[in-house]
């Protein structure tokens, strides 16, 4: 079984809130954080940022390949034989970690990259 530690996911939405912020500064101020999911190509990070569907956003807007898109955590990679429900735990997990990101964004409380582990733990 797949295993992905808090931290994992995180880390790679720190890295994805760093390439939003480079080409879209003040993106967080535009999502709406109750439809925020981002197993949801409607209602994803880069959906609501764009105003368009999670695949046209990434494909022609950022121009990312799939590994980026996991490792900016627009995506879940989980790997071959994950089951429904354990694509569906990570995501949640992911989502989580955008929202606790975008919630500090709006607050003035992001302290950047490489500091928003803490910002996420408070």
């Amino acid at each position: 079984m797949f295993q992905s530690s808090a931290t994992s996911f995180e880390a790679r939405v720190a890295q994805g809130v760093a390439f939003l912020n480079d080409v879209k500064p003040g993106w967080y101020r535009g999502i709406d954080l109750a439809k925020l999911d981002i197993s949801c190509p409607d209602n994803c990070a880069c959906a609501q940022v764009e105003g368009c569907k999670y695949g046209m956003a990434v494909s022609r807007l950022y121009k990312l390949k799939q590994f980026e898109e996991s490792n900016l955590g627009f995506i879940q990679d989980i790997g071959l034989g994950a089951g429904d429900i354990e694509i569906r735990r990570h995501y949640a997990q992911l989502t989580t970690a955008w929202r606790k990101a975008i919630i500090a964004l709006c607050a003035g409380t992001y302290v950047g990259v490489f500091d928003l582990k803490l910002a996420l733990a408070a």
